[in-house]
């Protein structure tokens, strides 16, 4: 097993890859955080209640695959941590 997990770190070091981490508030969460920019396998996008505001494009984007909603609905989504974590997934930013 620890050969897949040194393997699967060798293939990322160094990349300057994303990630996000949306339960920022959890101690492990942060000692997470901490790790992957210390050994320098990605670049965490952490947050938990302090959810990163939403672009006019972050909208769009999910008003276009989620036909019934509408922009205050969108907005309302787009403050759950989990849900803006998987938006920021969807557009490419993580």
């Amino acid at each position: 097993m620890r050969d897949v997990i040194a393997f699967a770190k060798e293939a990322v070091r160094g990349q300057k890859l994303r990630i996000v981490l949306p339960e920022g508030e959890d101690p492990s969460i942060i000692e997470a955080a901490r790790i992957l920019v210390g050994d320098n396998l990605a670049i965490p996008v952490v947050f938990g209640a302090d959810v990163p505001s939403s672009t006019d494009a972050d909208l769009e984007n999910i008003m276009s695959r989620r036909s019934k909603l509408t922009k205050p609905m969108a907005q309302r989504l787009l403050m759950k941590p989990l849900y803006r974590a998987g938006a920021m997934l969807a557009a490419g930013e993580v």
